[in-house]
């Protein structure tokens, strides 16, 4: 069913004897966006039509062509239903009306279905001021995007945000849906997220004092390694600080829980007041490089299958709330390796920073870890998975040693047999 929109409306008796030759400007229904239609309904009065379309994200022309011909059929499908179900009865039957005058007329004007826009003035303050307190702008061909005004100085987006840059919100911020930027966020009072919060670098809170999971790094890779990062923080940069690495060693069946602090005064070559705490697997350690900065080191002597995370903490009055970063890591078996202290192979040439594919996710499994220990020669592995490995394998023994001693009893039964036969 091909039907077109009213031009001048069933109120307007002109419209029957319009010039025919007005019909070749007119425009068909089934060509209007959801914005053309919103604003042929608002013309029409259809007020109850009009919200039933923005509760399911907006109707275009095709689909008040669709609700035409359910109706005349007198058989609702699915999305007619769904608009007309809270239409009243008065707005059905004007409705009904406008859109059996629609087939007489053959098309809308332009002018009913295009929004009217005004020049705006050639200064540089010229902008969009709505002047209602219930008012809202609607994007999209559908209107499936929405900015509201929700009350006195608050602006209510049903919809997710994207930005591109740096965002500062110098009020509390209520998030129901996503937020992407791509830049910084800067929130002076606060932050409700209702949703899900995903942040691809790092959460500093504290005015900047407390940065967490600045820094992620996992292997493949099994055996005894220094896993080295060169930090932020100058040497001689009177910065004080605590790191904190957190994360599992699974070859070591092991958890990873390691903090070192300390203090890069300018009159010291490197890092004072220090202590380095090693609550899990493997050891942390800090240096200086050989340009001046403080590299963070953890030892693990096995990093089979190991990910780890580094947070930092920077509450002193000195070096407080630094900007923290990674400038450059390394993954090899010889420590010292940004002090220049670098290992060189049989042809003295200086280790490579990483062991070829040591972190590829196409990576077989994780083989179990008593297999890899024996594959490996021998990784050290915790003292508690020790004592269940060595507890295992005596049981083992004693069942062994039972099964011989049965046999044995069984060859002497055999012997006896023989004998007196």
């Amino acid at each position: 069913m091909k039907v077109f929109a009213l031009a001048c409306g069933v109120v307007a008796a002109s419209c029957a004897t319009a010039d025919p030759s007005a019909e070749a400007q007119l425009t068909e229904l089934s060509d209007l966006d959801a914005a053309g239609v919103t604003q042929l309904l608002e013309h029409w009065g259809h007020r109850s039509i009009l919200t039933a379309c923005k509760k399911r994200g907006g109707c275009t022309g095709s689909d008040l062509e669709n609700i035409a011909g359910s109706i005349a059929e007198s058989e609702l499908d699915e999305v007619a239903a769904e608009i007309l179900k809270d239409t009243n009865g008065l707005d059905l039957l004007g409705f009904t009306q406008n859109m059996a005058t629609v087939t007489a007329d053959g098309g809308v004007s332009p002018h009913l279905v295009t929004p009217r826009r005004r020049q705006l003035a050639a200064s540089s303050d010229s902008g969009l001021w709505i002047k209602r307190d219930a008012s809202s702008i609607t994007l999209g061909e559908r209107g499936d995007v929405s900015l509201s005004r929700t009350g006195p100085l608050e602006l209510t987006v049903d919809n997710s945000v994207v930005v591109d840059g740096n965002l500062t919100a110098n009020g509390w911020v209520d998030l129901d849906s996503t937020l992407n930027v791509a830049g910084d966020v800067y929130m002076s009072s606060g932050a409700t997220i209702a949703g899900h919060l995903e942040v691809d670098k790092t959460i500093s809170t504290g005015y900047g004092r407390i940065t967490r999971d600045f820094h992620q790094f996992f292997t493949t890779t099994g055996g005894a390694y220094y896993y080295e990062m060169k930090t932020s923080i100058k040497a001689q940069g009177a910065v004080m600080f605590r790191l904190e690495i957190l994360g599992y060693a699974y070859g070591a069946s092991d958890n990873i829980d390691s903090v070192t602090t300390g203090y890069t005064y300018s009159g010291w070559d490197c890092v004072s007041n220090e202590d380095n705490v090693d609550f899990g697997y493997g050891n942390i350690g800090v240096y200086c490089s050989s340009d001046g900065y403080v590299v963070l080191e953890y030892y693990c002597p096995s990093t089979y299958y190991l990910g780890l995370t580094v947070s930092g903490w920077f509450l002193n009055p000195t070096g407080t709330a630094h900007d923290i970063e990674i400038l450059d890591d390394a993954f090899v078996s010889t420590q010292g390796y940004f002090a220049g202290r670098r290992r060189l192979d049989e042809d003295g040439n200086p280790e490579p920073k990483f062991p070829p594919d040591h972190n590829k996710l196409d990576a077989a499994p994780a083989i179990p870890i008593i297999a890899d220990r024996l594959a490996s020669g021998g990784n050290r592995r915790s003292y508690a998975a020790l004592a269940d490995e060595v507890k295992e394998l005596r049981e083992t023994a004693s069942t062994v040693a039972e099964l011989q001693a049965e046999l044995k009893e069984l060859r002497q039964r055999v012997e006896t047999v023989e004998a007196r036969s």
